[in-house]
Parts: structure tokens; C-alpha cells; sequence
């Protein structure tokens, strides 16, 4: 009756999907000829004059070497049209840990001590909406946390009683870019300047109105940590019909962030200056 133990242990593997459709630039488009949005009354227009284009199509000496480049990691549509053209259904593949470990030693009739070990850990891949290299967003995550506890009761006399307590609590939240880009520089592969082009899988988001995006975004990585350190104590003390308690806390807090939000960079394209897209 002097020593106790307790254990467990509990993984979750939820497996799930989610369907998303998207509208995906045609062939004809990637390859400057918007003929097919005249039917929805849209006109591509030039922004050096602002007139439209001759049969709406964009001449090939006036399409940017970069937005050929990317306009290329499109998928192909999976049906006719122009408009909710691809469906993808995204496996979510989620693995959750969690244990704990306690530990009782009546060291003799005068002192006992507990201590409790606690740990956790979550991992959520990213869910892309499109297929690697185009991604349209996404991020890998992780979050760890162990949790730890210390303490010691000890009777000096009968009326003299003291408690010490001791405790850690650490927590880690980490965000990175997919790891289907397998930590290419992708935009400086692409060719895409004015951003951070040193960060592993790092590809600047393009958000271009009605059509699905492409790139990963500018929010990664993340590595986000915080620490609480307690020591308590306390003393009670009994006389008579009178009893007297005092102790003393003593609790540090820390926490490191890591956080490359925008370096990346992201552009956005509206219908604005050309009339579609």
C-alpha cells in the first residue's frame, strides 16, 4: 500500500473528406482566347487603352512570361464549361495522441508525493482544394503539449502541516507550408519576385476573382510556443480552536513566437482593368 501506479493512452485517426469544386481557367483561356466568356456578356479589355481585345483574345506577345509559367499548373477541368468546372474530393487525414502517467508513493506516515505526466499531440495535413503545384492554399499543423506535476505533503506534527507543489506546462503550435511541396523555393522557380524567396515550399498566393487561386499564401511558417513554470507552497497550522495557513506562489510565464506572416507575398487580380478575372 505504498506504491500506485496509473497509465493510459488514446489515439483518435479520424480519416474523412471534403469535396470542393472550383472554376478553373479553359484551355482557350490559358491561351489568351476568353471567347467563351462573350456568352456571359463580359468583354476582355486591354488596360493600356482600355478597348476590347479583337475576339477577345489576348495576344500571345502580351501575355507575361510568369503568368504562362503559372497559368500552367492549372489542372485540366474535369467537365465543359466555364464555371464550377473541376471537383475534387480532399482526403482529411488528421492522427490525434494523448497519455497520461500518475504516480502515488506513501514514502511513510509522514510524507506522501504524487507526480502526473501528461502529454498530447495533434498533426492536421494540409487539405488542398487543388493538386500540387497549383495548391490554391493549404498548410501542414502540429500542437504538442506536455503537462507535468510535483507534490509533496509532509506533517511535522499533528497541528503542523506543509504542502509544496510544483508543476510545467509547455504547448508548441506549429503551421508549414504543405509537404507536397517538398520544400522547393517555389517562387523563385516560378519566377515570381518582390517576396520572401528563401522560405522552404514558400509560393506567393494568387488570388484572381472568379477563378480558383493558385500558390500556398503568405502565413507560413508559424512556430508559436509558450511555457508556464509554478512553484507553490503553503503551511497550515493548527492551535486550538484557531487554525492559521500561509503560503507563497511563484509562477513564470514565456512565450516564443515565430511568425513569417506576408513575407511571402500575395497578389490579388480583379476584373478591374481588364474586365474578367
Amino acid at each position: 500500500n505504498k506504491l500506485f501506479f496509473f497509465g493510459d493512452y488514446e489515439a483518435t485517426r479520424p480519416r474523412e473528406s471534403t469535396t470542393t469544386s472550383s472554376t478553373l481557367p479553359t484551355q482557350a483561356m490559358r491561351n489568351g482566347n476568353f471567347s467563351e466568356v462573350v456568352q456571359s456578356g463580359k468583354a476582355v479589355r486591354d488596360p493600356a487603352g482600355n478597348q476590347p481585345f479583337p475576339n477577345n483574345t489576348i495576344p500571345a506577345s502580351r501575355i507575361d512570361a510568369v503568368a504562362r509559367t503559372l497559368v500552367a499548373l492549372y489542372p485540366d477541368p474535369l467537365r465543359p464549361g466555364i464555371a464550377a468546372n473541376y471537383t475534387v474530393n480532399s482526403p482529411i487525414s488528421n492522427n490525434y495522441d494523448k497519455g497520461d502517467v500518475r504516480v502515488d508513493w506513501n514514502v511513510r506516515g509522514t510524507d506522501n508525493i504524487f507526480w502526473r505526466l501528461s502529454k498530447h499531440s495533434e498533426v492536421e495535413p494540409a487539405v488542398l482544394t487543388l493538386p500540387s503545384p497549383a495548391f490554391a492554399g493549404g498548410f501542414d499543423s502540429s500542437t504538442d503539449g506536455v503537462n507535468t506535476g510535483l507534490s509533496w505533503n509532509h506533517i511535522w506534527t499533528p497541528n503542523l502541516i506543509m504542502s509544496v507543489r510544483g508543476g510545467w506546462n509547455f504547448s508548441v503550435f506549429r503551421r508549414d507550408n504543405p509537404a507536397a511541396a517538398k520544400g522547393e523555393l517555389l517562387s523563385a522557380k516560378y519566377g515570381i519576385k518582390g517576396g520572401n524567396n528563401t522560405l522552404p515550399g514558400g509560393f506567393s498566393a494568387m488570388n484572381i476573382s472568379g477563378y480558383a487561386g493558385l500558390g500556398i499564401g503568405a502565413s507560413n511558417p508559424v512556430d508559436r510556443d509558450s511555457q508556464n513554470r509554478q512553484l507553490a507552497g503553503d503551511l497550515t497550522w493548527t492551535r486550538g480552536r484557531h487554525m492559521f495557513k500561509m503560503g507563497a506562489n511563484v509562477l513564470a510565464s514565456q512565450n516564443n513566437i515565430y511568425n513569417m506572416r506576408n513575407e511571402v507575398g500575395g497578389w490579388t487580380f480583379n476584373a478591374r482593368y481588364t474586365g474578367d478575372g
